[in-house]
């Protein structure tokens, strides 16, 4: 396994954008290359680049937004009508 050297972990993370706000995984740091100015900034702790997994909907990784998911299921209608017969609505 690759060892991941946190130098330039904090110099690739990326900035939360608004769509982040109120997710349990923001984390506050430093700027990694003003670091002697202490400009606090807040990053996601799970991904680097938190723009790209709002891109296509929700964040797979966010703790505020609920998912809607549709299921629908093919009922048959033969054997639906069979269980209305017999009373299992």
């Amino acid at each position: 396994m690759k060892e991941i050297n946190r130098e330039i972990y904090l110099k690739e993370r990326e900035v939360i954008i608004d769509k982040c706000e109120g997710c349990k995984r923001i984390v506050e740091g430093s700027e990694p290359f003003f670091s002697r100015y202490a400009v606090r900034k807040r990053y996601c702790q799970a991904y680097l680049y938190p723009k790209k997994k709002w891109h296509r909907g929700n964040c797979n990784f966010c703790t505020h937004a609920e998912q809607k998911i549709d299921i629908k299921k093919a009922v048959n209608p033969l054997k639906a009508s069979r269980r209305k017969a017999k009373g299992f609505v």
